[in-house]
């Protein structure tokens, strides 16, 4: 007997927004630790394409706010 999500969820990281819902992914818990580094990576993505500094000098002002 197999437990855990059955739903499944897409997402668009370039701009952090859900693409497609399952409805059944409510039953899913949530895994803050992913959440975090799902919203830290589209940071650092938006802003490189944004500016001309690299990631690693993106990734150390973030760290530090």
């Amino acid at each position: 007997d197999k437990k855990g999500c059955g739903g499944a969820i897409w997402t668009n990281l370039d701009v952090t927004s859900v693409i497609k819902r399952n409805d059944r992914i409510e039953s899913c818990p949530v895994d803050e630790h992913l959440v975090y580094k799902m919203e830290e990576k589209a940071v650092l993505t938006k802003r490189s394409a944004e500016e001309t500094k690299p990631i690693p000098a993106i990734y150390d002002e973030e760290a530090s706010a």
